[in-house]
């Protein structure tokens, strides 16, 4: 799976499409941290810049070597996750990261606690764009933060492949929770 750029495009501009090999797995995830908005208010934008390279930080700790990850701007981050064999392997990373950013960060000699919400779209081979893959994680993002926060919203279904047309049995997809 690659994603190719005209001009060095992001996941969130039409720069870029996905070329995948059939039946190869790829995830996308779409998150930012719950609150930022006030924590650049009450702390400032120098201590709003620094929990973003600890969030940064973070996110590069929890996840494969091999992922691809990528700040959009402000504080929404994307992973590109290759090469899986199931769905599984993208919802389990996502909640990693829920809870790795449970974890107080130290911010300008302060603690900040912070939470963060993820969707998570899948693409399996089969015409799509970039567009409608990020669309669909944006999607995702936001029930995540329609349920409260602080939670991963798992697409329904892959993108760029019909659905099933029998009942394939227990799925992983569906909302997942931080501990309380």
């Amino acid at each position: 799976m690659v994603c190719r750029g005209e001009t060095g495009g992001t996941p969130s501009g039409e720069s870029w499409q996905v070329d995948g090999s059939p039946g190869e797995l790829m995830a996308l995830m779409y998150l930012d941290i719950d609150g930022f908005k006030r924590i650049n208010d009450q702390f400032g934008h120098q201590a709003g810049d620094e929990l973003l390279r600890g969030f940064a930080g973070r996110l590069s700790q929890a996840l494969r070597a091999g992922d691809v990850r990528a700040r959009l701007g402000g504080d929404e981050f994307t992973v590109i996750m290759e090469g899986l064999p199931d769905p599984n392997g993208a919802v389990s990373a996502a909640q990693k990261l829920i809870v790795a950013m449970q974890a107080p960060f130290a911010v300008e000699q302060r603690t900040i606690a912070i939470s963060t919400s993820i969707g998570l779209a899948f693409y399996r081979g089969g015409a799509t764009t970039a567009a409608a893959l990020v669309k669909q994680a944006d999607e995702m993002l936001y029930q995540a933060k329609g349920a409260g926060r602080n939670n991963v919203q798992v697409a329904p279904g892959l993108i760029g492949e019909a659905p099933p047309r029998s009942d394939p049995g227990p799925s992983p997809m569906g909302e997942l929770h931080g501990p309380s």
